[in-house]
């Protein structure tokens, strides 16, 4: 068992701790640091650094717990403005699959790179036990994590869910998280709690180029329930041609029984969806054979007030987009 760490009269517990079940990294072991790939010279930089970022990793629980406290030490890469500081570095707290806890955290305050905090999610519990799944940051490596519970409290790992295979998504920046205010609003963890089945996130900042390496990575993942491709962002048509041909190859020659969805550019402002530039990016998943939704479609009409920088969707956009991933994916999975 892994031993609590006591700060005066509170027990800071480790994620793996058996209290405990932690989900989003697929490489990770007991110990290990918090990343989502193993770091290797062979992997493109962007993805090494970005790799390290704790995005859509979460901890599950159910305790009877009257507060849920955390203690973290944190490291970021840029401070850009694009990014809110609770999605930055900061953890927030779903009971029950209701959003009910963030940890709270002033912008002038927070060091950088490097910044170490405490914070209490909620403390108004009743003492009766509830289901938790507490969200790490987005866009920081978790370089120590604690979580404390009120004395006594009953703690076990919450339920799995009827299908433990994951849902592995590769994508950008996008679903990386930018520009989330928080962590379970990125469309990765929506999504996930949508389909109630776990997701690895393998969303790289920039650095989703389709590289034929990162695929190899990804195609070791034991039993993967479907994979979900959204790079289009970081790459042009003509890259796209190239690149998306040969992910899908490798990852449907290492699991031939596993759905593969690939998912076109989200409609972004000022765009003529007419465009050679949308059109061959459209052919370009069609040829592919694997199932396709198309990124016009997915934010609706309205779609300009879906966005915060005319490239990264707000939280209403990225609801938008997990809506849509979802229907696509119970209609691939279950045909409904």
């Amino acid at each position: 068992a892994v031993e609590a760490e006591q700060a005066g009269n509170e027990h800071f517990f480790s994620a793996d701790d058996p209290r405990f079940r932690l989900e989003g990294f697929a490489f990770r072991k007991p110990g290990e640091p918090f990343y989502r790939l193993n770091i290797s010279e062979n992997l493109p930089p962007g993805v090494q650094a970005y790799a390290r970022q704790s995005a859509s990793g979460v901890l599950c629980f159910t305790t009877d717990s009257k507060f849920i406290k955390i203690r973290t030490r944190v490291r970021v890469i840029n401070n850009s403005a694009d990014i809110m500081t609770y999605g930055r570095i900061g953890f927030d707290l779903y009971r029950d699959g209701s959003y009910c806890g963030i940890s709270r955290l002033n912008f002038d305050e927070v060091g950088y790179p490097e910044h170490t905090y405490t914070a209490t999610l909620f403390s108004d519990g009743d003492g009766t036990a509830h289901t938790y799944r507490l969200y790490f940051p987005l866009y920081a490596e978790v370089m120590e994590f604690g979580i404390a519970l009120s004395e006594n409290a009953r703690c076990e790992p919450a339920p799995a869910g009827a299908d433990p295979r994951p849902v592995v998504l590769y994508g950008t920046s996008i679903e990386h998280g930018c520009c989330a205010s928080r962590p379970g609003l990125a469309m990765a963890n929506q999504l996930s709690r949508k389909l109630g089945m776990p997701l690895l996130n393998f969303g790289f900042s920039g650095s989703g180029h389709g590289e034929a390496v990162v695929a190899q990575e990804l195609a070791k993942i034991p039993n993967p329930r479907i994979y979900i491709l959204a790079y289009d962002a970081n790459v042009s048509p003509e890259d796209l041609e190239k690149t998306l041909p040969e992910f899908c190859r490798i990852l449907h020659e290492a699991h031939p029984e596993t759905p593969i969805l690939t998912v076109s550019h989200l409609r972004i402002p000022n765009e003529d969806p007419a465009s050679e530039w949308r059109t061959r990016r459209t052919a370009a998943h069609l040829r592919t054979g694997h199932a396709f939704l198309d990124g016009l479609s997915i934010l609706g009409d309205d779609f300009g007030e879906c966005y915060t920088d005319r490239v990264h969707p707000n939280d209403h956009g990225m609801i938008l987009y997990a809506d849509a991933l979802a229907a696509k994916v119970r209609l691939l999975l279950t045909g409904k």
